[in-house]
């Protein structure tokens, strides 16, 4: 047991060490582009309370496994974890940011 749990740790700080890797294939100008937590802040109170997204029947997932539409509620609670990250791929200017929620956030689809 000792040995899967030291092979879980190495898998996991690998992959969490791939993730931080930034690409810079080709550059890109961030000048006068304010991404702060004011700029997300803003973001956050223009989501709305409830997105349901998605089909309004069943589709088919796997064979014998059929899902509905997804429904996501409480993404006003969301708040920024951390501070933005920007980054360049292929040319285009990205924006990595990290929410958490302290109160209840949902996601849930109908399956049968």
């Amino acid at each position: 047991m000792g040995f899967a749990k030291v092979l879980g740790l190495f898998a996991l700080l690998s992959s969490t060490h791939a993730a931080m890797l930034q690409r810079t294939d080709s550059p890109c100008d961030f000048t006068n582009v304010n991404i702060d937590d004011e700029v997300f802040s803003r973001m956050v109170a223009k989501l709305p309370e409830r997105i349901e997204y998605g089909p309004h029947g069943y589709r088919s997932l796997l064979p014998g496994l059929d899902v509905g539409g997804q429904t996501f509620e409480g993404l006003r609670n969301l708040r920024l974890l951390g501070s933005p990250t920007s980054y360049c791929s292929n040319g285009t200017r990205m924006v990595q940011a990290d929410f958490l929620s302290d109160f209840d956030t949902h996601f849930w689809a109908p399956w049968k």
